[in-house]
Parts: C-alpha cells; sequence; structure tokens
C-alpha cells in the first residue's frame, strides 16, 4: 500500500507550468507522480476565480492544514494516572480539569 503523500510546493509549480500549455490532466499527473483525481482536486480546491497559481495554493494547503484538529498523544505516565482516578471515582469531567 502506498503511503499518502502531499502535494508539495514545487509540485505545485510544475502543475502550474504544465497547466499553462495546456498539457492534459491526466499527462500533467503522470508527469508530476500523482493521479489524476488528485491532480483535479487540487486544482478545484485552490483555483481562485479563473487560474491556478502555485503560491495562493500553497497558503490555501497551509490554512487548511492549521485547522486539522489533530489527535493528542498520551503517554503511559498520564494514562495511569487516568485510569487510577477513574478506579477512585473521579468524574471524566473532573479529571479533564486537572490536565
Amino acid at each position: 500500500m502506498k503511503k499518502y503523500v502531499r502535494v508539495s510546493y514545487a509540485v505545485r509549480c510544475q502543475i502550474f507550468a504544465l497547466k499553462k500549455t495546456e498539457t492534459p490532466i491526466s499527462t500533467i499527473a503522470r508527469i508530476v507522480g500523482f493521479h489524476k483525481s488528485t491532480i483535479y482536486r487540487e486544482l478545484s480546491r485552490n483555483q481562485g476565480c479563473r487560474n491556478y497559481y502555485p503560491e495562493r495554493s500553497q497558503r490555501f494547503a497551509d490554512h487548511r492544514s492549521k485547522l486539522r484538529i489533530r489527535k493528542p498523544i498520551i503517554c503511559a505516565q498520564i494514562k495511569t494516572e487516568i485510569s487510577q482516578k477513574l478506579r477512585l471515582g473521579c468524574s471524566p469531567q473532573s479529571i479533564v480539569c486537572m490536565f
């Protein structure tokens, strides 16, 4: 199974240049090494009123990345503390307030 790879700024510049030369999407996808659906999605998400620009696309992608909610990492020590508090009868709400 292939690992998920985000579209980089360099690839966005390639897409921009190839799109300017009116290269078909399937050919662009083959050249940059992504599936054509990824290229279509990239263009639809990041194309402004009329044109696709790599700088603006990168800003949009960075902004969306910051908005994504990341899953918190809980270390083993915190897990033990939480389970001890639960065994003592503390409510989950009160445990959250402790951390």
